[in-house]
């Protein structure tokens, strides 16, 4: 408790320190839509000189997005008063879609240098190839895990989201299929459907979304259910040492409405209760389980999110517009625990921080995270996570970045389906899943990349990385670590983004070497995984 005590006090004054903006008064000029003019560009443009037959044969295939979904994307309606920011803003909203590569939406260009007070907005969108056989493959160390089938971001150019892939791991595989649309009778509403059997269980999940979906909108409101059934595995030191059934029952509801508004900023209040049912059963004699966590409580929940959008390229993805929020985010929610109390007459409490900023000075990037959540007062013995993220882009020239991430992370007394630990499923390329155990961790990544402007067909865009990992876990829990010593490894390799396709994945083809004292560790290692950034 003296340690939680000791990093309460460490958050109280990282909270102390956030300064946020001052409120200045939206001066920009207003214009009323007089007309919305749609323009859809398919995938590839059949006028370039790079042109061949899968262009076009690609936009044969096709179906461009209907321009009454990309109608319904948009925050204005004809009539109404925009301004600028309004533009940009819907401009992201569009380019968060899978299914569209890139939008621009802006004022049409006036014909006459009268002044006018309305003005018809243009809506530019290009879509990305939304029909997709999917094949992931991931090795590491002597673990190999795969899944095959087929996904569409579009369905018939109506942004409907379908999934139906096999996985198969070492000792799991099964099926999944879901769907997820867009549902007119609720603005800007979300309706998702999951089903997933495996050899170990079984996944439903399904929820009911109104979002908030612009920082003009009023209020929001989710329904989400999810029940799965599977067998949790915990390896360490290249090995499973543990495995449990897990069966989890998840029941959520929400509503939330918009305190304040202005161009700077934005404020809002959700109030929500949660349902969940963890229950843990042994897999063999040598079994050891979690204890079972049956928790009800509601919970209130405030955001607090500072504009300041700027657009950047090869950040995250190989030659794209990213727009990405350097203002302070900061979302805090706090639940009372009803149905597992430690004291009959006191709520327990369930505590979820998040916090987010960035900086761009000349040519360089900074990337700041928080995130943190806590169990106290309950049956259980008081648990904690604290995770602390900090990432660095330095800019050479347009051929050459440079990155690099600190990662720390802080926990206490978590669950047996909860360890902290420190492996390649964590950052630490080149050693086994979960490798060392311990309470807290840390890591430090540092990477060359060289962008080449190499795009494969107008299909594929490639950088060459070289890279090096050195992290480490410690604190309580290390005793079973095989090296309990600061673990390195060094490696180069290719990333390959797919530019025309929604599935927004980037190809890791890694060679790495871990620098290690374990003789289980392998050498030389092939590694090839997918990933949703460089």
């Amino acid at each position: 408790m003296a340690m939680f005590k000791q990093h309460v006090m460490l958050l109280a004054f990282i909270f102390c320190l956030f300064k946020l903006s001052p409120v200045w008064a939206n001066d920009e000029q207003a214009f009323v839509i007089n007309q919305i003019t749609i323009i859809n560009h398919s995938i590839f443009d059949q006028s370039s000189k790079d042109n061949f037959f899968i262009h076009d044969w690609a936009n044969s295939l096709h179906t461009t997005t209907k321009k009454s979904v990309i109608r319904n994307h948009l925050i204005f309606q004809q009539g109404d008063k925009v301004t600028s920011a309004d533009l940009n803003e819907a401009q992201r909203i569009l380019r968060s879609k899978r299914y569209l590569r890139d939008a621009k939406v802006y004022f049409a260009p006036l014909k006459n240098k009268i002044k006018p007070t309305s003005k018809t907005v243009v809506v530019e969108t290009w879509d990305n190839w939304s029909l997709l056989p999917t094949a992931d493959f991931n090795r590491t160390g002597n673990e190999s895990r795969y899944s095959v089938g087929v996904k569409d971001d579009n369905l018939m150019g109506l942004g409907i989201r379908t999934r139906l892939k096999y996985n198969h791991e070492r000792d799991r595989n099964g099926y999944h299929a879901s769907v997820s649309a867009p549902i007119n009778w609720i603005e800007h509403g979300i309706a998702t459907i999951g089903y997933e059997r495996n050899s170990d269980g079984q996944v439903l999940d399904w929820s009911l979304i109104k979002p908030f979906y612009s920082n003009q909108t009023k209020t929001s409101f989710s329904i989400t259910h999810d029940d799965d059934h599977r067998v949790d595995e915990i390896e360490q030191n290249g090995d499973v040492v543990n495995k449990f059934a897990h069966s989890t029952r998840f029941y959520s509801g929400q509503y939330g409405w918009l305190l304040h508004n202005d161009q700077q900023a934005l404020s809002r209040f959700r109030l929500g209760v949660t349902q969940q049912q963890d229950r843990f059963s042994p897999t063999s004699t040598l079994s050891v389980i979690p204890k079972d966590r049956k928790f009800f409580y509601p919970w209130v929940g405030f955001q607090y999110i500072q504009n300041d959008y700027h657009e950047f390229n090869n950040v995250r993805v190989l030659d794209k517009n990213e727009d990405i929020n350097l203002g302070w985010t900061h979302t805090l929610k706090l639940g009372f625990e009803l149905d597992d109390k430690r004291n009959n007459n006191l709520p327990g409490y369930h505590i979820n921080i998040h916090t987010t900023k960035g900086h761009q000075q000349d040519n360089n990037l900074w990337l700041f995270s928080l995130n943190g959540n806590a169990t106290l007062a309950t049956s259980h013995s008081d648990y904690y996570r604290l995770d602390l993220q900090s990432e660095f882009f330095h800019f050479i020239n347009p051929k050459w970045i440079f990155y690099s991430k600190a990662k720390l992370s802080f926990t206490n007394n978590l669950p047996l389906d909860l360890l902290n630990s420190l492996g390649d499923d964590s950052g630490l390329r080149g050693y086994p899943l979960q490798y060392q155990h311990g309470d807290n961790t840390w890591l430090l990544s540092a990477e060359i990349r060289r962008i080449p402007n190499i795009n494969l067909f107008e299909l594929a865009d490639i950088a060459l990385v070289a890279f090096a990992d050195v992290g480490q876990a410690y604190g309580s829990g290390t005793t079973s670590n095989q090296d309990q010593g600061i673990l390195t490894s060094i490696g180069a390799g290719l990333r390959i983004y797919s530019s025309k396709s929604s599935n927004n994945s980037v190809g890791h083809i890694d060679l790495v070497y871990p620098i290690n004292s374990d003789p289980s560790i392998q050498g030389l290692e092939f590694r090839f995984t997918v990933k949703q950034s460089l």
